[in-house]
């Protein structure tokens, strides 16, 4: 948001209500756990919710697992073919994930869950029935 900085001036500010900026210096930086603590502190992009995924994912699954969940349920709600695609790539490292967590039957509930919720989507569903995970 852009705002004025004082009455009747021509200088404006900018007003940054998340810690983006922050994160993205600490990626920058290689800086993975105050990336993460700045992310979970004021929030940040999409994007750099996704490569703090990554980065976490090896070491902190559980951390990762809620935001490929969510990049899956928004690939899907875009609709379409590529879009599907998108979810199944992202629903494959949930899979993965779980399976390193031992939750393979979490795994097994939440496609189910997705199934139902996305019925009339039938090419999302027939990329689920040709998922091999």
């Amino acid at each position: 948001m852009i705002a004025k900085s004082g009455k009747g001036t021509s200088a404006y500010r900018h007003e940054n209500r998340d810690h983006s900026l922050l994160v993205q210096i600490f990626l920058w930086e290689k800086d993975i756990d105050n990336a993460w603590r700045e992310a979970k502190a004021g929030g940040c992009y999409d994007e750099q919710w996704l490569t703090l995924a990554d980065k976490r994912a090896a070491t902190h699954p559980a951390d990762s697992l809620p935001i490929y969940k969510k990049e899956a349920e928004t690939q899907i709600a875009r609709m379409g073919n590529e879009s599907y695609r998108a979810a199944a790539q992202r629903l494959r490292k949930i899979h993965e994930l779980m399976e390193r967590m031992n939750e393979s039957a979490g795994f097994n509930r939440y496609v189910a869950e997705l199934r139902l919720k996305h019925k009339p989507k039938r090419n999302f569903i027939k990329l689920l029935d040709q998922a091999t995970w």
